[in-house]
């Protein structure tokens, strides 16, 4: 598999061998012919006094064991993707936490109207050896812009199209807002690969309702929309009830 890495200083495709040709003032390596397009990273989109504030909210919400090694906490619905079923009565609203980053997401050009559905917090840590295996969100449920806040550490999401046989790394740093959109969140799966958590890292991923749902399953859209904006919710419990 071709191994490339976004370059953070010129945003191009570069041979993985060529991280060693980067300076401090100018980019000398190689370029690729493939392109990751409509993927963004913002740096320092929140302090680091307000990344201890959520992180402390966080941990005295609880976590619950998820897969691969990691915790999590959901705000949202349950959901069966094969089904198409959802499930509201155990989602009670956005956390109180998330409503300033809201208004600061208004602020974001392509993101002016973003209407967050569902919060998904993710823990990873190098002494469970987490990590997150390669997918494509729900294109029924999940709308055009899948965001994510890395907190804690840096990171590198991985970009994956098997078909190529190509691999992107892209560094993400802690307290920065990503936003996968168009190619990036359709044409690419994306991962978190175990070597690339080197401590404690927890990312906040945002997802807006896709018109599948809007249009399928107008009612309860709505209603999720509108659970979501009370922002006095409290993580799901744990359940092995399948809907």
């Amino acid at each position: 598999m071709e191994s490339l890495f976004l370059c953070c200083k010129c945003h191009r495709l570069c041979p993985a061998s060529g991280k060693e040709d980067i300076s401090q003032d100018a980019c000398n390596h190689a370029v690729s012919e493939h392109m990751l397009r409509d993927f963004h990273v913002i740096d320092n989109f929140i302090t680091s006094q307000e990344e201890k504030t959520l992180v402390e909210a966080m941990d005295q919400a609880g976590w619950v064991d998820a897969q691969s090694g990691r915790r999590k906490q959901d705000y949202g619905p349950m959901i069966n993707y094969r089904n198409r079923k959802l499930k509201l009565d155990t989602f009670n609203g956005l956390p109180s936490y998330l409503l300033p980053l809201s208004r600061r997401l208004g602020t974001v050009e392509g993101l002016e109207h973003y209407v967050i559905a569902q919060q998904q917090t993710l823990d990873y840590s190098n002494e469970r050896d987490s990590f997150l295996l390669a997918h494509v969100d729900d294109t029924w449920l999940w709308g055009e812009h899948i965001l994510g806040v890395n907190l804690l550490s840096d990171t590198t999401l991985s970009f994956i199209q098997p078909e190529r046989n190509l691999l992107v790394s892209v560094t993400i740093p802690a307290r920065s807002l990503y936003v996968m959109s168009g190619e990036s969140r359709y044409n690419w799966a994306h991962a978190v690969l175990p070597k690339h958590i080197a401590a404690r890292r927890i990312c906040i991923t945002l997802r807006e309702l896709g018109a599948g749902v809007s249009t399928d399953q107008p009612e309860v859209a709505a209603v999720i929309l509108r659970i979501a904006s009370t922002f006095q919710g409290a993580p799901r419990p744990s359940s092995t009830h399948a809907l």
